[in-house]
């Protein structure tokens, strides 16, 4: 349980007039802010393998209590549940693939929460891949969510110039539901150019 009372005080503005039941308060010894603090529990667990180039992986995670918001931004308190297993497989700083799926289970609240649903699935992946001895590197970032369904997928090219200067260019799409991640920043897909220099 969370006892608190807000306040602002714009200093430009206010007058002793103004302030004088908050300073009465002050000289009763009443708190003008009090913060407590609710105790939460996080369980998880995880196991890694590797196999030759290939690391496998899988994690599961418990909370007694997690922060969720519904769309329109109330707070929810709520047990989950989070499972995610993963795959890499890297031969090279230059080639490598990781792929990753991820189930949440919230157990309470609304059936509908800001950028998840009570069950929500989505899958990650990287894939690197370069060419011309590393100078030529293409790379594919994406994010895939089911319940509600968002999209993020980032591809963009790097080439290297000099041994300490190189430059990329790429994409950033994101799309999906509207309260999905994808779906909240739909208009903020763009066009990207960096240019790199290390000393």
């Amino acid at each position: 349980m969370s006892n608190n009372l807000s306040f602002k005080i714009d200093w430009g503005t206010a007058s002793l007039q103004t302030m004088g039941p908050l300073i009465q308060l002050v000289d009763a010894g009443t708190p003008l802010y009090r913060a407590t603090f609710i105790r939460r529990h996080h369980t998880g667990a995880d196991v890694v393998a590797t196999l030759g180039s290939f690391t496998l992986r899988a994690e599961v995670g418990v909370d007694d209590r997690r922060l969720f918001y519904d769309p329109m931004l109330s707070a929810h308190i709520e047990p989950a549940v989070a499972v995610s297993c993963g795959a890499d497989w890297n031969k090279s700083m230059y080639q490598l693939l990781t792929i990753e799926a991820s189930y949440l289970h919230v157990g309470g609240g609304p059936e509908e929460l800001l950028f998840y649903n009570q069950d929500y699935a989505s899958v990650a992946m990287l894939a690197r891949w370069g060419v011309l001895r590393g100078d030529l590197v293409g790379e594919l970032r994406a994010m895939f969510g089911i319940a509600p369904w968002t999209y993020v997928v980032r591809p963009q090219l790097t080439y290297k110039i000099t041994p300490s200067w190189w430059v990329t260019a790429g994409v950033v799409v994101l799309g999906g539901d509207s309260r999905s991640v994808g779906g909240l920043f739909d208009r903020n897909d763009l066009v990207f150019f960096e240019g790199t220099y290390n000393l």
